[in-house]
């Protein structure tokens, strides 16, 4: 059964059984239900009679919160059920990189560039790879470090969040390229225009 669906007598059962078990002890807070595996597992065997579906981390909060508001009400007054928001976070990745990048460069010739090698480019002692242009870099691994969640934003499931702008990992990759791709391209407009 989805936890939505359950009856108030039984929402009653379950905050009854939380307050005989929690009521006078340090569990206080909403986030205690994820910090403390036993509180889990109190609720698993409570709502566990009403064949409740427990398919998600977050769903336990739904039965904690209910006993968090409920906890001090008489039986004649109404519940305050919980309701379900989005929770949008950023998580900030210390992440060392390996990548090979490619710079355009150009230089004079006489031949007709068969034989074409890096002791060409040698000779001139100022060279250096990275004076060239950027064209384009592919990271072939990485290290992940230390990581953070930052920029927590909660939202009602009844308002739209597309106000927020969040782009994702994928999409931010894409604009990465895409912006390669207009720097190069407008650099040879203006190699064509000059």
């Amino acid at each position: 059964m989805k936890i939505e669906k359950l009856p108030k007598k039984a929402l009653r059962y379950i905050i009854k059984k939380l307050k005989q078990e929690y009521d006078g002890t340090s569990y206080t807070e909403p986030y205690d239900v994820y910090e403390a595996r036993d509180v889990m597992d109190v609720i698993d065997s409570i709502v566990n009679p009403f064949a409740v579906d427990i398919d998600d981390h977050y769903q336990y909060g739904f039965f904690w919160m209910l006993y968090l508001y409920n906890k001090n009400k008489s039986e004649d007054e109404d519940l305050l059920i919980p309701v379900k928001k989005k929770l949008v976070f950023n998580v900030n990745v210390d992440v060392r990189k390996y990548t090979t990048e490619i710079y355009g460069h150009q230089t004079f010739t006489y031949n007709d560039g068969k034989g074409f090698n890096q002791s060409m480019i040698h000779s001139n002692d100022d060279f250096n790879y990275y004076d060239g242009e950027y064209i384009d870099d592919d990271t072939y691994d990485s290290d992940a470090g230390d990581w953070e969640i930052r920029d927590i934003q909660v939202y009602p499931l009844n308002e739209s969040t597309r106000s927020s702008k969040i782009i994702t990992e994928e999409k931010k990759r894409k604009l990465q390229i895409l912006l390669k791709q207009r720097e190069y391209i407008e650099n040879e407009i203006r190699k064509l225009t000059t």
